[in-house]
Order: structure tokens, then C-alpha cells, then sequence
């Protein structure tokens, strides 16, 4: 479950470490069967005796183009699973230190209300007191408001170590969004609804192994080597892999574009 934050008021450092750790997960596993398919269609070396023709050498041309897409797709899905294996070192740590910044700002409120309340209790006591009574009361009252100006003055710079980790924070998610744009994406990218999104070269993999999962499937149909397995990722997957990567956001002047629903 995630922290409510309630000392802080906000999320330092949004992000779900386990989507992340999903996401590079299943990007290694898409390498994997992508690169097995690659060395299947490589090994194809021979075509069933008597087929001839154009057919014939389009199946050739066929393997060796699917041959090269899936080498890229691999290349692809194994470059975007190290960026989130990166953002995974630094996502768990930032969100350590937020929680521990959470329980110190929880701490540092109880003390304010306590002090809040023996102040408000003890200036009732002096309305009611005259002579060294009073003065007691009135030296124990200027000891408890120090107290929670101290008090105050440590939440403040809780609070601001807060935010300077979510300002870091966010910095790094957009350079990890850069560096998700930067995996390369072989030839014009596919029609695709996650067009706008700023994940979409990793994305765009994703779509394209759905794509070129159908076509395998059709091109090895007539020596009858489908396979099952191979089957394209659920159609959220490239939802959940953008997702992964920032949680939502912490509070409402957040305007960061990374940051997506958990």
C-alpha cells in the first residue's frame, strides 16, 4: 500500500516500484522471445521441394525482413529495459528517503499539537492566577512557545528537504523519458493510439512485436510452425509500461507530464 504522506503532504517521489520492476520484466521477456524468433527464422534455410517463383522468393524475402525487424524490436525492448532497471535504483531509494522524511514531519506535528494544546491550556490557567503563581505559569508558557517554534522551524526544513528530493525527483523522471525517446526505432514508426505519448519509441515496440508476432504467425503457417507462445502482449501493456515509470501526482500545482496514474 502506498504512504498517505499525511506529515508531508505530498508524494516526493511518486512512482510504483513494482510496475517498474513489471514493466522491465516483461520487456526482458519480449527480448527474449524476440531474439529465439530472429535465430528460428535464421535458421530457415531451406523452402519445401517443388516451390518455385515469385511466391517462393517473396516467403524468402519475407523471413529475411522479419529476420531484421525482430533483431531491432530485440535491441529495442532490451534498451528500454535497462533505462527502467536504471530508474528502478533510483525510484526505491528516493522513495525510502520520503518516507523517512514522512515520519519525521509525523512526529514534528504531534509535538506541534501537543504544544499547541499545553500552551493553550496553561494561557487559561494564567487568566485565573495573580503573584508568583503567575509568574510560573507565565515562565512556562514562554518555555513551551520556544519549544514550538523549534518545533516549527524543524517541519520547515523538513518540508523543504521534501521538496528539493521531489524536485530531483521529477528532474530525473524526465531524464528518463528522454532517454526512453532515444531508443531506436528502425523505418517509420506504425499507426499507433500511444502516438502522442512520450514514451512512443518503446511503445511503438511494443506494437510492432504485436504486429510482427501476426505476421510470423502468417508467414510460417505453410510449413506449419506457429507457435502459441508467441502470442503479442495484452493490449494494456503499453499503457502499464508508460505508467511505470512516475506515479500520480503528489499534489495539485504538479503540472509534471510523467507523472500517470498508478
Amino acid at each position: 500500500m502506498a504512504p498517505d504522506y499525511r506529515g508531508l503532504g505530498f508524494d516526493p517521489a511518486p512512482g510504483s516500484r513494482d510496475a517498474v520492476a513489471s514493466s522491465g520484466a516483461r520487456l526482458s521477456e519480449l527480448a527474449e522471445r524476440a531474439g529465439t524468433a530472429e535465430a528460428d527464422l535464421r535458421r530457415v534455410t531451406g523452402l519445401p521441394a517443388g516451390w518455385a517463383g515469385e511466391a517462393s522468393d517473396a516467403f524468402v524475402a519475407g523471413l529475411s525482413a522479419l529476420a531484421r525487424s525482430l533483431a531491432t524490436v530485440r535491441a529495442e525492448f532490451v534498451a528500454a529495459a535497462r533505462v527502467l532497471d536504471d530508474w528502478l535504483d533510483k525510484l526505491a531509494p528516493n522513495q525510502r528517503a520520503a518516507e523517512e522524511l514522512d515520519r519525521q514531519a509525523v512526529a514534528l506535528r504531534s509535538r506541534l499539537t501537543e504544544a499547541e494544546d499545553i500552551l493553550q491550556r496553561l494561557t487559561t490557567e494564567a487568566d485565573f492566577l495573580n503573584g508568583p503563581a503567575r509568574e510560573t505559569v507565565d515562565q512556562e508558557i514562554t518555555e513551551m512557545r520556544r519549544r514550538h517554534q523549534r518545533y516549527r522551524t524543524d517541519l520547515d526544513r523538513i518540508l523543504d528537504r521534501a521538496r528539493d528530493l521531489r524536485h530531483d525527483h521529477l528532474a530525473e523522471a524526465a531524464r528518463v523519458a528522454e532517454r526512453l525517446r532515444a531508443v531506436p526505432a528502425d523505418g517509420p514508426p506504425e499507426a499507433s493510439p500511444f502516438a502522442a505519448d512520450p514514451f512512443r519509441p518503446a511503445t511503438t515496440s511494443l506494437d510492432r512485436w504485436s504486429s510482427l508476432s501476426r505476421q510470423v504467425t502468417s508467414v510460417l503457417s505453410p510449413l506449419g510452425s506457429t507457435d502459441s507462445e508467441s502470442a503479442p502482449p495484452p493490449p494494456g501493456a503499453a499503457d502499464a509500461f508508460a505508467a511505470a515509470v512516475a506515479g500520480p501526482p503528489a499534489d495539485p500545482w504538479s503540472s509534471n507530464p510523467f507523472e500517470s496514474g498508478r
